[in-house]
């Protein structure tokens, strides 16, 4: 009797999760944006700012979007979709599996190149599984609601002018917003319909807007960049460093058990063997046989290791091949 009363109340949720998406698909479009209940994962720039999480020993892998719209505003396009991914646990018995994890999301293209900057709703959702940054001195100009976390402080004061504050002051409630890799991201909105999609758009078409001219086109030296895991120090601050070379909990084994496809749908949790999470880390040098601490400098409460062979962007090869160690002045 139990197992009868699950099967009929998990039957029930879905069909209620089903209505719910088809009134979705109905408003998304009614409003004359493109509609699709599953898609791929976007570029990993996107769910590295909003669904990675470094506070726990791994990271979440998203292995797509669920509920999107997309569309054109301002003449540039727009994503909104809901990141479904999976972060790696095991049990008390060694058993690993992935738990569920989502963040709704909406990301609008910007005309211009701008360094990467995060401002992290204080009065948002607990649950933010974004990419942590540097902290930056606050700015005058921005309210108490706002904390900025990026790696050039100087850029931050000249954005984050009256105006840009203002804008802020009447964003959705949300976990962030993300400016990195030509995009501008609002996520972890703690509802998702057509009115919270077309508010996030409007603040974020008003963002853009307010930009100030001489913000547009600096370098963007200074990105937390693909394969990127920052950690917590124990002392305070971020470590950079370590990079993912070869994802298998990504492509090997998860995305063979929860295809994309099933976005929409996924399960709370799935069961993987140890082959198919075995992820393969850059780490960085140690110094000695019982260190695992690499030399490097600080910069706003983060640590700076050196550069690898592998070629992949990261704060640490930047600042080692741009600026010799040095940060720009912008």
């Amino acid at each position: 009797m139990p197992r009868l009363l699950s099967v009929m109340f998990g039957s029930r949720k879905r069909a209620e999760r089903a209505e719910a998406r088809e009134a979705l698909r109905a408003e998304v479009e009614s409003r004359g944006w493109t509609w699709r209940e599953a898609a791929p994962p976007p570029p990993i720039e996107v769910p590295e700012a909003a669904l990675r999480e470094t506070r726990r020993p791994s990271p979440i892998w998203t292995i797509g979007l669920a509920e999107t719209a997309t569309g054109i505003v301002d003449g540039r396009p727009f994503t909104a979709g809901r990141l479904v991914g999976y972060a790696y646990r095991t049990s008390n018995s060694g058993t690993a599996f992935g738990d569920r994890e989502t963040a709704n999301a909406v990301w609008l293209a910007l005309p211009g190149a701008l360094p990467e900057i995060r401002l992290v709703d204080t009065t948002g959702p607990d649950d933010d599984h974004g990419l942590p940054l540097p902290p930056l001195p606050a700015p005058t100009a921005l309210a108490p609601r706002w904390r900025a976390e990026g790696f050039i402080p100087a850029f931050a004061n000249d954005l984050l002018t009256p105006q840009v504050a203002a804008v802020l002051h009447g964003a959705p409630p949300c976990s962030a917003v993300v400016v990195r890799a030509g995009i501008a991201i609002v996520y972890g909105m703690p509802t998702w319909d057509a009115t919270t999609i077309e508010a996030a758009l409007r603040f974020l078409q008003a963002f853009a807007a307010a930009v100030p001219a001489q913000c547009w086109g600096r370098a963007d030296a200074l990105t937390a960049g693909t394969g990127v895991f920052p950690y917590d120090l124990p002392a305070g601050g971020l470590r950079l460093e370590q990079r993912l070379v070869a994802p298998n909990w990504k492509g090997f084994g998860l995305a063979a058990k929860v295809g994309w496809e099933r976005a929409a749908e996924a399960p709370r949790s799935v069961v993987l063997t140890r082959g198919q999470v075995g992820d393969v880390w850059d780490l960085p040098p140690r110094s000695g046989a019982t260190s695992s601490v690499s030399v490097g400098l600080r910069i706003g409460g983060a640590q700076l290791g050196p550069d690898s062979n592998h070629g992949i962007a990261t704060v640490a090869s930047t600042l080692a091949s741009r600026t010799g160690g040095i940060p720009p002045t912008p």
